[in-house]
């Protein structure tokens, strides 16, 4: 099994430098061949995300540290995906060829492809045959993040109330599922046209952006959870409780200097995670608990945009224009 595809191709996204998605190009390129503790999977899907374009802009300029100064130290992307295993390394105990699953590569990427190569210790589980593979595809990037955040980082509960900036996008509209499922009291900002459908997820008010700021509001919040980035803890310090907190998925040098500051100063707290480089026992753990959730009706993805391979540039154009609701998709085979 080992070398029954070496020196066959398979098609790839690649880029060889940062920029818009119009680096973005598909390549031929080799298969990769499997070897110990390693799988080789046959993607179905892949998730399109919000931190995709991040990587592939290069940005913020120190995220380069890891994934390459001049140009992507792996060029073809994509970081989320679900498929079924076609080959297996020695040494592999926990899988076997035609298993479905799902996982996520972080900043490595390799998931816009036919083929991907992961380790068995990274991070990649079994996916239930209750699980589609674009529900697969996508939980491991707004579902687990959401679950970090929200049950985690934020630590919430049925005693907090909790704001989530962006509660319509693929991490946003996660969070939202995951509060309510904690018993928190939650309200979801959002566009006026996705109002319905933040209300759908469980949110038990939802404030319209462009008519709104909730940074100005009366309400206070323990907690709030900024999926766009487009605040500061400095910003939404006014309608925080004595002692809340403030937390985003997006990385900055203004998050990282918030965090510090009130790590020294005062009951309020700033925090940021990086979901994708938590140990891979521990994000294997939290797919686990999604899955249960969505077994159990409390947990939903919803895929609002599907793309093939060669329409890479349009999804992550459509993505990067930050109207998208839920999650999108690449499809690259029937699984």
């Amino acid at each position: 099994m080992l070398g029954a595809m070496q020196g066959q191709k398979m098609k790839a996204v690649y880029a060889e430098a940062y920029g818009t998605p119009d680096v973005l190009g598909i390549r031929e390129v080799d298969i990769p061949q499997a070897v110990d503790g390693e799988l080789l999977v046959k993607v179905v899907a892949a998730g399109v995300s919000r931190a995709n374009g991040m990587m592939r802009e290069g940005k913020p300029l120190f995220g380069r540290l890891m994934l390459g100064l001049r140009r992507p130290k792996h060029p073809i992307p994509g970081s989320t995906f679900a498929g079924v295993v076609s080959a297996v390394g020695e040494g592999v105990k926990g899988f076997s060829v035609g298993d479905r699953v799902a996982g996520e590569t972080g900043e490595k990427g390799g998931c816009f492809a036919e083929y991907l190569l992961i380790p068995e210790s990274g991070v990649v589980s079994k996916l239930p045959n209750s699980v589609s593979f674009a529900e697969g595809a996508v939980i491991c990037d707004g579902g687990i993040t959401g679950y970090n955040f929200i049950a985690i980082v934020l630590g919430a509960s049925g005693h907090h109330t909790v704001l989530i900036n962006g509660a319509s996008g693929a991490v946003g509209s996660s969070a939202v599922q995951i509060a309510k499922t904690l018993g928190a009291s939650v309200t979801g900002v959002s566009s006026a046209a996705n109002s319905a459908y933040v209300k759908s997820l469980g949110a038990d008010r939802v404030i319209d952006y462009q008519s709104e700021d909730f940074s100005l509001g009366a309400r206070h919040y323990d907690l709030i959870f900024d999926t766009v980035g487009n605040y500061s803890f400095k910003k939404v310090r006014r309608v925080l409780t004595r002692t809340g907190v403030y937390a985003t998925s997006v990385l900055s040098g203004q998050i990282l200097g918030s965090m510090l500051c009130s790590s020294v100063y005062g009951n309020q707290k700033a925090r940021f995670s990086a979901t994708g480089l938590a140990k891979p026992a521990l994000q294997k753990d939290w797919i686990l608990a999604l899955f249960q959730m969505m077994e159990s009706g409390t947990f939903r993805l919803e895929i609002e945009k599907t793309f093939e391979l060669d329409q890479i540039q349009d999804a992550c154009r459509f993505v990067d224009s930050g109207r998208k609701r839920g999650n999108v998709i690449v499809q690259l085979s029937d699984g």
